[in-house]
């Protein structure tokens, strides 16, 4: 689910605020950290 929920952010601030992903900490202007939560 954390994979779907990462993809589904990714692709949303493309599109809203043509930003790109990148691997490089230090190309990027925004970091963003997505975690785990555990439901039951």
């Amino acid at each position: 689910m954390n994979e779907y929920d990462s993809q589904k952010m990714t692709d949303v601030l493309k599109h809203s605020h043509a930003l790109e992903l990148t691997d490089d900490a230090l190309e990027a202007d925004v970091l963003l950290i997505n975690t785990c939560s555990i439901r039951e």
